[in-house]
């Protein structure tokens, strides 16, 4: 019997669990008078520990009405299709129906067992002469559709628990193993690259050849032309002109326009579902509800826009002479040993030192013959000697992290 996966006020009914105190049996058909597994009779306790699973599906009232009825619907023998009680012959392959069915389990005073199965010890469907399920029959229950869809419409048999486990539970823990297995991977894989990249590693490499070099930026007070719309203090006026300073947006007229406007035109009810109830024979009915809702409309509608022009706005600008101090040149000293001095300048009218910069580095020769050129500040330049072997630090991409006498 076909249920649906979302609701309707036609399709409002879904049908509970419980579970059975007695063996542990888990999930079991909850109109269901006794546990299927141990044949206990489903107690009070039972009764108010049922519950409502979240993947339950939907049915209509003829079909709750006709599970109530105990009928029993049978498992095709050859294709594992479930048909109604009612038919002779299967929808899906059209083998006739065999004695040796399996029945699917709804509720009624008398629960049903596998056709063939109506005593301990008897010879079961799929069983060998111990009383154990034999893996060629296991294998062809657990196979051609006979469990999901079966577990999911809410239908029980004894084989039910035993395809849960090997069909159901075992796909979807290796399915979530995989799955957290590969993002465990992947992260493991990156903490392990910014490691790397963070990580460091030293050289044992000799200072040979010392290199400085110092500059000086010279500057000198000119006298350079400019314009602004007013005259600095130490300027002196050239010329005055009347240029555009800004525009003004001013109102020029009204032009007509269109534009949609929503409205509410109306209401329009709607249903929806507000509760559930426990109907007491281990079936639930959705509870349904109405209300107003607004129903809204577009129209067209005419406005005025106003339009602006933009008016110009003239302005007096200056020309000016006016003395500022502006770069010259750059005085600059280099040598390649450990005495660095400045560059010689004396400051003279309209000529000032605006700036000092220097600059010092070292070679430094590995074993293998590598060299590499370093920039140091003036300080630890100076502490530095020549020929003497150092501990040279770089990261993964070669940067320069530091050193230390060996």
């Amino acid at each position: 019997m076909e249920g649906r996966k979302t609701g309707s006020p036609e399709f409002r009914f879904r049908v509970g669990r419980w579970d059975c105190t007695s063996c542990g049996r888990k999930g079991i058909w909850g109109p269901a008078n006794k546990c299927n597994s141990c044949g206990n009779p489903k107690d009070s306790d039972e009764d108010q520990n049922e519950y409502l699973p979240r993947d339950a599906l939907y049915y209509n009232e003829e079909q709750i009405n006709q599970m109530s009825t105990g009928k029993a619907d049978w498992i095709c023998d050859h294709c594992g299709s479930m048909v109604d009680s009612d038919k002779s012959e299967c929808d899906n392959c059209v083998a006739p129906k065999s004695d040796n069915r399996a029945e699917v389990i709804y509720f009624s005073d008398e629960e049903k067992i596998p056709h063939g199965e109506q005593e301990e010890n008897s010879t079961h469907y799929g069983a060998d002469d111990s009383g154990e399920k034999g893996e060629e029959e296991f294998g062809r229950w657990s196979g051609v559709g006979f469990g999901k869809d079966f577990i999911q419409e809410g239908f029980s048999t004894r084989y039910t628990s035993i395809f849960d486990r090997l069909t159901l539970i075992v796909p979807d823990k290796y399915s979530k193993v995989l799955l957290y297995g590969s993002i465990g991977l992947v992260a493991i894989c990156f903490i392990l690259g910014l490691v790397w990249l963070f990580s460091s590693y030293e050289i044992t490499m000799t200072a040979e050849k010392f290199s400085w070099k110092r500059e000086i930026v010279i500057e000198r007070y000119n006298t350079v032309r400019e314009s602004d719309w007013s005259v600095p203090s130490g300027g002196r006026e050239i010329s005055t002109s009347e240029e555009i300073h800004h525009y003004d947006q001013v109102f020029d007229h009204y032009e007509s326009r269109t534009k949609q406007v929503e409205y509410q035109s109306g209401t329009t009810t709607e249903t929806y579902r507000c509760g559930t109830t426990k109907r007491g024979d281990g079936t639930y009915e959705d509870n349904y509800c109405t209300r107003s809702i607004p129903v809204y409309s577009t129209r067209t509608e005419s406005y005025q826009e106003p339009v602006y022009r933009d008016e110009l706005v003239y302005k007096t600008k200056y020309a000016y002479d006016i003395e500022r101090w502006q770069y010259h040149n750059t005085l600059v000293e280099s040598g390649s040993n450990k005495n660095p001095d400045w560059p010689k300048f004396s400051p003279q009218d309209k000529l000032r030192e605006s700036s000092r910069r220097g600059y010092y580095s070292v070679m430094f020769r590995d074993i293998n013959g590598k060299t590499d050129i370093i920039d140091f500040t003036q300080t630890e330049w100076e502490k530095l000697e020549r020929g003497k072997t150092y501990l040279v630090k770089y990261n993964r991409l070669g940067v320069f992290l530091g050193l230390k006498e060996q």
